[in-house]
């Protein structure tokens, strides 16, 4: 301990303390700009890594001392420091744990900045005239190329009097960081090179009308939220890629988030014949140096357009003029674990009104929430009613799979859906097969004694992944090898439940064995490159037949492709969540788009077994305002967003009983709190009533102010029954995604 008059800053620990911490400055470290700084400070017996986040004046006290400075320079502006501030306190997150998502990985380690020489000639002149700080500066250098922040820090040598001098720059050296980046790191890793020159695109009178109203409101600055409402194939990435020149000429950046990495990568392919060089990926498949080395390049304005999944939307990038969210109604933009539990559309909001800038949400099948926001007129809505060059929306076949099962036909692929397909192949098109299942299989029961193979630490079954020869739990990760014999019976018999990609996959083959099918899902795309591989052998013709999971329902512009075939419509509607008729209408409309793109005619062909489901009718007509019409009366009826925020607690304990008692207190005590301003549902058995050998109960809060509700639960939540520990723990989930 240092007693004595400081100066006090307030660190944010990275490993995310609840709270901020009080250091004092010692004199050789008392600068104006510390605020955005990282520092290593003394805690307990070790040294931790936090970001300084405020300055105070002296204190008489004694407080330890911030040990060094890794950087001579902020790693945060003020404005992204603002944001994370508003991410910690609305998601309920420490403010730790929020600028730990902000930064590249590399920088939650000790990696430090340098100050790399890039001007000999003119160093050696300013010593010549006699300039203090080139003299200064030489002394130390020496024969080096780059010096430490910490050697400039005990030349009493400052960052931007350095960087007035113009001999050289701040920077991170990706080699120091976890991995290496690839020999591709000026591409920034998986992406897809397209070398084809700029597409001497004619905007249609729609697309004028939407760009010129979006790239008006960067010209004259302030904040404004556009909803970009366009049908599918109608171009919404021709007035992205508007918007984003705009940015640029005006002398800024431009920020496009997409929902997922799969995607990104699909869109990085469209917008490198525009950008080239100035165009940075930014996903988490790449490895930390990748990452870093982007975030840097963004940072100094070298990477003009950022293009990535969700974390992409904490890039920092000094000129931003424009922020996109493209596919904004995906829940994939919902971060759901670890914390911060942030949504990436409502964060770019959030940023767009810092910054003083327009944001752009586009989809052909809004949320519920955002064109409610529209239909209020919150958000400036546009539209693009028609698809490019007017080709017409692909017709819709409903499949009665009732029907067929009456005539003992079981197969998953139906006769009217193998048909569709043989057609389509013989006119030399290309198909894609939708099943939002992986796996071989979704169950394995034993055919003598009925016994389910289930997971040791959920309450959920095991899927067969049958090329792996495992079962795995799609929720934990949890791997057990296939067993030749029944666990509980010795039997040698099992039998399947469902369906799964990997299963349907042996499936088309057997009918199609020359068609060059190709599999996108999670499993067919881990290894690295792999999703690169399957895009082009499908994106030029080599495979006929593209079959995926949710990840090929959004993006994907094959114009050979004539017919989308849906094995089961009915598989996001089984989820016990209010969302899953939205999330159904969605999927469907998303996935059918992707045919007919090109000159040849498009049809969707929808095998379910119900095909009265109004919401399975009105994605077959590609009728959003009659499917929101029918869902926002319902949402209202029931008090569901928008009309009301969710806050979802989610209470796990070690015990079944620990667990119950808990969840039974907690709603007790918010049920107490008079003039408390939200309805409390609850507790329930969570649908998976076990994860990760933790037993697991919901608290649902419907509220309309959820600032005084998260006061509520930060009051509640300090007594010592709901503190963490190793048994028991609460997650507070605001504007909750994941139900389950």
């Amino acid at each position: 301990m240092i007693p004595g008059k400081s100066r006090l800053v307030e660190v944010a620990i990275l490993s995310g303390l609840p709270k901020q911490l009080s250091y004092h400055l010692p004199p050789a470290l008392s600068h104006d700009d510390v605020v955005g700084k990282r520092a290593i400070v003394p805690l307990g017996r070790q040294q931790q890594l936090g970001v300084i986040v405020g300055v105070g004046g002296s204190y008489g006290g004694s407080t330890k001392a911030v040990v060094e400075f890794p950087d001579a320079e902020p790693i945060i502006s003020a404005k992204l420091l603002k944001l994370a501030e508003f991410v910690s306190s609305y998601y309920f997150a420490s403010l730790g744990e929020v600028l730990r998502a902000f930064l590249p990985s590399a920088l939650s380690g000790r990696i430090r900045q340098q100050f790399w020489i890039t001007d000999r000639g003119k160093l050696a002149a300013l010593v010549s005239d006699g300039d203090p700080t080139a003299t200064a500066l030489a002394a130390i250098l020496g024969r080096k190329r780059k010096l430490s922040a910490k050697a400039l820090e005990d030349a009493d040598l400052k960052a931007e009097t350095l960087l007035a001098l113009r001999l050289g720059e701040f920077r991170w050296d990706t080699k120091a960081a976890t991995e290496e980046p690839s020999d591709k790191s000026t591409h920034q890793g998986e992406e897809i090179t397209d070398n084809t020159p700029p597409r001497q695109i004619l905007l249609s009178e729609a697309q004028r009308k939407a760009a010129d109203a979006i790239t008006a409101a960067i010209d004259r600055g302030g904040f404004e939220t556009f909803l970009l409402h366009g049908v599918t194939g109608s171009g919404k990435t021709e007035v992205y890629l508007e918007a984003a020149k705009r940015a640029i000429a005006a002398g800024g950046q431009a920020l496009i988030i997409v929902p997922e990495i799969g995607l990104s990568q699909a869109l990085h392919a469209r917008l490198s014949s525009s950008f080239g060089s100035a165009l940075g990926l930014h996903h988490s498949r790449l490895s930390s140096g990748e990452r870093l080395n982007v975030w840097q390049k963004s940072r100094n304005g070298e990477i003009k357009v950022v293009l990535g999944a969700r974390s992409a939307v904490f890039s920092e990038l000094p000129d931003l003029r424009v922020i996109v969210v493209d596919e904004e109604h995906d829940q994939s933009l919902k971060q759901g674990s670890p914390a911060p539990r942030y949504h990436a559309r409502d964060v770019a909001i959030m940023r767009a009104k810092l910054e003083n800038i327009p944001i752009v949400l586009g989809s052909a099948t809004p949320s519920i929430e955002s064109y409610y926001n529209a239909s209020q007129s919150k958000y400036t809505l546009l539209t693009l009613p028609e698809r490019i060059d007017s080709r017409p929306m692909p017709t819709a076949t409903i499949v009665d799979r009732r029907a067929q099962f009456q005539r003992n036909d079981f197969s998953h692929l139906g006769p009217d859906l193998l048909e569709a397909i043989n057609q389509s192949l013989g006119r030399d098109e290309q198909v894609m097969v939708l099943l939002n299942r992986r796996g071989f299989a979704p169950s394995v029961r034993c055919y003598d004694c009925g016994e389910k193979l289930s997971c040791r630490n959920c309450d959920i079954t095991l899927v067969y992944h049958k090329a792996a020869n495992k079962v795995v739990c799609h929720t934990c990760g949890h791997q057990e090898r296939y067993p030749d014999r029944c666990p509980k019976c010795n039997s040698n018999l099992f039998t399947y439940g469902g369906i799964g990609t990997e299963r349907l996959e042996e499936e088309l083959r057997s009918h199609f064995p020359d068609a060059g099918l190709v599999r996108m899902d999670l499993d067919s795309t881990r290894r690295k490159g792999s999703f690169e591989a399957i895009f082009r052998r499908f994106s030029s013709g080599e495979a006929k037949i593209l079959l995926g999971t949710q990840m090929i329902s959004k993006g994907f512009d094959f114009p050979q492709v004539s017919l989308v075939a849906v094995v089961s419509a009915d598989t996001a509607l089984e989820i016990p969540d209010f969302r899953a008729r939205e999330r159904t209408f969605q999927l469907l409309t998303q996935v059918g788009g992707r045919a007919g793109r090109g000159v040849i005619a498009g049809h969707v062909l929808i095998q379910t077994l119900n095909p009265t489901e109004p919401v399975i009718t009105f994605a077959a007509r590609h009728d959003f305002l009659d499917f929101y019409r029918d869902e926002i009366s319902e949402r209202e009826a029931l008090n569901f967003p928008p009309f009301c925020h969710i806050i979802l607690l989610a209470l796990e304990a070690t015990s079944l009983r620990l667990g119950a008692e808990r969840a039974d207190l907690l709603s007790e005590r918010l049920n107490a709190v008079k003039r408390a301003g939200y309805r409390v549902l609850g507790p329930v058995t969570a649908p998976i009533a076990r994860r990760k050998q933790v037993y697991r109960y919901h608290i649902m809060l419907k509220t309309q102010r959820v600032k005084q509700t998260l006061g509520v639960l930060q009051h509640l939540l300090q007594a010592k029954e709901f503190q963490h520990n190793r048994s028991f723990r609460v997650i507070v989930d605001v504007d909750a995604v994941d139900m389950l």
